[in-house]
């Protein structure tokens, strides 16, 4: 299923302006928008722009949600398709995409803007 509304508009925000991250604030849960030279360590969550590489070689436009508490770990990730932004956890990504799990899985992905602590890429 496509991704729609609010969280679409934080999707395209970070595709038309890449140099750009949307970070969480731990204590509020309010979300502000900032240009990093790199995400800072132990700073919450933070939303960027980047590319997934699918176990097949595919590579998808992405949104990626990196947790900088956890060095970097992948929270979840939003790719474009020719059916637009979906998430990547949808029952029916499989389908949309046209791949089987295996050519899903496993993938790896960067993020536009480097991560001062990534502990899968490190």
């Amino acid at each position: 299923m496509p991704v729609r509304g609010d969280l679409l508009k934080w999707i395209n925000l970070l595709e038309t302006s890449p140099d750009f991250a949307l970070r969480v604030d731990p204590a509020t849960q309010q979300v502000t928008v900032a240009k990093y030279a790199r995400v800072p360590d132990a700073d919450g969550l933070f939303w960027l722009f980047g590319t997934t590489v699918l176990a097949c070689g595919q590579s998808l436009p992405s949104v990626l949600l990196v947790d900088t508490d956890s060095g970097g770990e992948l929270c979840g990730a939003y790719w474009k398709t020719a059916k637009g932004w979906v998430d990547s956890q949808a029952s029916d990504i499989k389908t949309v995409l046209g791949l089987s799990r295996d050519d899903l899985l496993p993938y790896d992905y960067a993020t536009q803007i480097p991560l001062t602590r990534d502990i899968l890429h490190d």
